[in-house]
């Protein structure tokens, strides 16, 4: 997981002050391109994040269709091949941002996609991008000797307009992988480097040069802390689903035992913990009216006093993740020397 996403999710509404016209461009054969087969916009699906993107232009430099001006890409659990791609673009103005909605809506149903009007469902993907949004979508369909069935997400929400597209083979394997379903050849995760970077503080914002720095990070660059604390979070997570999965699959314990074992691990660790698990991310979500105030202003001191202290409680909840994935991983590795199952 590239690691900016976990702010992105959180700061998603508080990113941007462009304004567009009320009537999206995102209709006929625009829609067609956002939402395909093989890619979607400019970004494939089936690979790599890294690998994803067509053509030259930078991230935060690609050309959408009104009113949609930025992207998140969302990865299936264990491969990481691209599964989604969210487009979102602000819209301030109830009359406008309800216009759009309803003219897109309109536009999906003249491409022939079939209306989902119950997210329970079983049909309809798990991921939330889609499954929470207010209008669901799907159709089955053929591109270039390829066919298959796609699945859209639209929503008009806090000044935003948002359409997430995901293709139903790549969601369902992400079901599978976050289940613990791994490919048969999955290998042991890579230890990522130790965290170098140092945090952000709200004392540094004094400066001009981080005033800058700050700035750009808020704008969708590269946060290098929470980014190696994401990469330890993600680590230790997959290596004790790893783990898990080589348990079971040695046929020598059985689920129930597993389960047992994963709660006493992580009811141990919240124990042991300083602080609520639950604190941090509270924090972060506090500190969201702040964030906003402080874009408002313009004042680049604010906002990099305000950023500091939402990447902080994301960084601290990245951290406090870990702590629980290492704690079960320990425990796995202990069940695993009992039962002589080499985790290699």
């Amino acid at each position: 997981m590239h690691l900016w996403a976990a702010i992105a999710t959180i700061l998603a509404m508080a990113t941007s002050g462009q304004t567009f016209a009320a009537e999206p461009a995102a209709t006929g054969a625009s829609l067609s391109r956002l939402c395909g087969l093989q890619k979607a916009g400019p970004y494939r699906f089936g690979v790599p994040r890294y690998e994803a993107r067509l053509g030259e232009s930078k991230p935060g430099r690609e050309s959408f269709p009104a009113p949609f001006s930025r992207v998140n890409l969302v990865t299936t659990n264990w491969s990481g091949r691209v599964m989604l791609v969210e487009f979102r673009g602000p819209m301030a103005e109830s009359d406008a941002g309800s216009a759009a909605e309803t003219a897109m809506v309109a536009a999906f149903q003249r491409d022939g996609w079939r209306p989902l009007f119950d997210a329970a469902d079983d049909s309809v993907p798990t991921a939330p991008e889609i499954a929470d949004a207010d209008h669901i979508f799907t159709r089955t369909t053929d591109e270039k000797g390829m066919s298959g069935t796609l699945y859209a997400g639209l929503s008009w929400r806090a000044g935003q307009l948002s359409l997430a597209c995901g293709r139903a083979d790549l969601l369902a394997l992400d079901r599978l992988e976050a289940e613990g379903v791994l490919p048969e050849d999955a290998r042991r995760p890579q230890e990522p480097a130790p965290v170098t970077a140092a945090p952000l503080t709200s004392a540094r914002c004094i400066d001009l040069e981080t005033q800058a720095q700050a700035a750009a990070m808020f704008d969708g660059g590269t946060d290098a802390y929470v980014d190696q604390v994401g990469d330890q979070q993600d680590y230790w997570d997959r290596l004790a689903r790893w783990q898990r999965w080589r348990l079971e699959k040695s046929g020598k314990v059985d689920a129930a035992r597993l389960d047992e074992l994963q709660y006493a691990a992580e009811d141990a660790r919240n124990a042991a913990a300083q602080e609520d698990p639950l604190a941090a991310m509270t924090g972060a979500l506090e500190a969201m009216p702040e964030l906003e105030e402080a874009r408002k202003s313009r004042e680049p001191r604010r906002i990099c006093e305000a950023y500091a202290r939402v990447a902080n409680f994301v960084a601290n909840d990245l951290w406090q993740r870990a702590e629980r994935s290492k704690a079960v991983s320990a425990a796995w590795a202990a069940e695993a020397a009992r039962l002589d199952i080499p985790l290699d």
